[in-house]
């Protein structure tokens, strides 16, 4: 039966490398050293009709595995500030502001003593320069945010490489000692717990994000003016190729052309030449 067949593959790998885990039936792949081993444990893996996905991460090393986690470590490395409760925050007390504002001015007009019409209108005067304060720290929250998204799509390959990496490491050397994956400021909004409102004399931390921000756009725009040019570069060198090879087509071509094409006569004497010898004989 089939599925005898395919155990038996994978029962002789396992025999053959000495593999005895009653949990995982086949383990990592062997070293590269081992090319018959080797060749055996990808038979098994078919045979066993494991994912395709996995199997490159299941042949790479250990330390193929830990540079990817390092190419990734590299990425996180420039990543902006995770702002996500920072700017909903913003949000919030702007439009809390802007709200107060409004009430403190119909205060003002429905107030009948002058003492107490200045007073409102000092008030919302206040709430005002606050709601344009907030603003202001929003728009450098958004501008660190929009930013954060772009290096997080750019960064992907990299980031699913590494986690798939980090899991196949921890599976092969349980309780295996990784420092985290998380970029600096990694955190869920939904996990921090309940923040006051933003202190309106606190520009360092929208300042320091709007500055990571453009540190990351301008690592990005670097990044995409080199893959330009690399697709350029190839661009040009496919054309000098695919020229190279008209010239030496048209080349060919010219020389078939200029070679003498043997007339009808001498094609004739050639023949006889050929007959005499079986003529005389």
């Amino acid at each position: 039966m089939k599925w005898a067949r395919r155990a038996g593959i994978a029962a002789a790998y396992r025999e053959g490398s000495g593999w005895s885990s009653e949990t995982d039936p086949i383990g990592p792949a062997p070293e590269r050293g081992s090319p018959e081993l080797r060749a055996s444990w990808h038979a098994a893996y078919t045979a066993l009709r494991m994912p395709e996905l996995d199997r490159q991460i299941r042949t790479a090393t250990d330390r193929d595995l830990l540079a990817q986690r390092a190419a990734y470590a590299r990425e996180a490395a420039w990543a902006p500030p995770y702002v996500a409760r920072e700017l909903r925050e913003a949000y919030l007390a702007q439009a809390r502001y802007q709200a107060d504002a409004v009430l403190a001015r119909h205060r003002a007009g429905a107030a009948r003593g002058r003492a107490e019409r200045s007073l409102a209108w000092q008030q919302a005067q206040e709430l005002s320069a606050l709601a344009e304060q907030v603003r202001s720290r929003r728009q450098a929250l958004e501008e660190a945010a929009e930013a954060r998204q772009a290096w997080h799509d750019a960064t992907d390959q990299a980031r699913q490489q590494a986690l798939a990496a980090d899991t196949e490491l921890r599976r092969r050397h349980p309780g295996i000692g990784l420092p985290p994956m998380q970029p600096q400021h990694e955190h869920s909004a939904d996990a921090a717990g309940p923040a006051a409102w933003p202190e309106m004399d606190d520009v360092a931390a929208p300042a320091a994000a709007l500055e990571a921000a453009r540190q990351a756009r301008q690592i990005l725009a670097e990044r995409e003016r080199q893959t330009c040019e690399d697709h350029l570069e190839s661009d040009d060198l496919m054309r000098r190729r695919e020229a190279e090879a008209r010239r030496e087509a048209q080349a060919r071509r010219s020389a078939v052309r200029q070679q003498p094409m043997p007339s009808r006569r001498a094609h004739w004497q050639a023949e006889l030449a050929d007959l005499e010898p079986e003529a005389r004989g």
